[in-house]
C-alpha cells in the first residue's frame, strides 16, 4: 500500500497532487480515497486520473463527507450526496458497484451541533455547549448502528461513499478538459 497526500505529513509515501497523479495509465491495482474530494477545485480531473491510472478490472473505495461542516486542508469546495458519487465516477467511465452512506445520521447532527456551538455561542457558553453536545453525543452515537440499514439513511448521513470499478474491458480514454487540468 502507498500513501499518497499533497504534503510530506507523517507515513506519507508519495507526495502528489490527486488532479495530477505520478503513476502510468492502467498501472494501479487498487485506490481507496477517504476524505479527499470534498478539498478538490477539480474533482471531475481527479476522478478521470482514477481511471486513467487504474488497471481494467480495479476496484475503488470512495469516501466524502455530505453533511459535515467546513474544513479546510487547505482549502473546502464541497460534500457529496450519494447520488453526487455515483453521478461523478459514472462520468468519469467507472461502473458503480456499491453506493450508499458509512457515517450515520447520528454523527452527522451532533458533530454540526457541536461545530454551532464552538463557532457561534459567546465565551464561555460555546464550551459549555460543546462540552453538552459531546456528552449527549456519546450517548446517542450508537443509534447511528440501528439506523446503518435503512434505505433512506444516506439523506442525513455525514459521509458517503461509492465503491466503483474501472471495467475490465476498457481502454484509458484520453479527457479533454477546456479549462485545464483542475477545471
Amino acid at each position: 500500500m502507498v500513501n499518497l497526500n499533497i504534503a510530506p505529513f507523517e507515513n506519507v509515501d508519495v507526495v502528489a497532487d490527486a488532479h495530477r497523479l505520478p503513476y502510468r495509465d492502467g498501472t494501479v491495482d487498487a485506490m481507496h480515497s477517504e476524505a479527499v474530494f470534498e478539498h478538490l477545485s477539480g474533482p471531475a480531473r481527479a476522478a478521470a486520473e482514477m481511471y486513467r491510472v487504474m488497471r481494467p478490472g480495479a476496484m475503488a473505495f470512495v469516501a466524502t463527507p455530505f453533511l459535515a461542516q467546513y474544513h479546510g486542508y487547505p482549502h473546502h469546495y464541497q460534500n457529496y450526496t450519494m447520488q453526487g458519487h455515483q453521478q461523478l465516477f459514472a462520468d468519469a467511465g467507472f461502473e458503480i458497484v456499491e453506493a450508499g452512506h458509512c457515517v450515520g445520521p447520528v454523527v452527522a447532527i451532533t458533530t454540526l451541533m457541536s461545530a454551532f456551538c464552538r463557532e457561534f455561542l459567546p465565551h464561555p457558553f460555546n464550551r459549555i455547549g460543546w462540552a453538552a453536545v459531546a456528552g449527549f453525543s456519546v450517548l446517542v452515537r450508537p443509534i447511528d448502528r440501528l439506523l446503518e440499514h435503512k434505505a433512506n439513511a444516506h439523506i442525513l448521513a455525514a459521509t458517503t461513499y461509492a465503491l466503483i470499478r474501472k471495467p475490465a474491458d476498457a481502454s484509458t480514454p484520453q479527457l479533454q478538459f477546456p479549462h485545464g487540468p483542475r477545471g
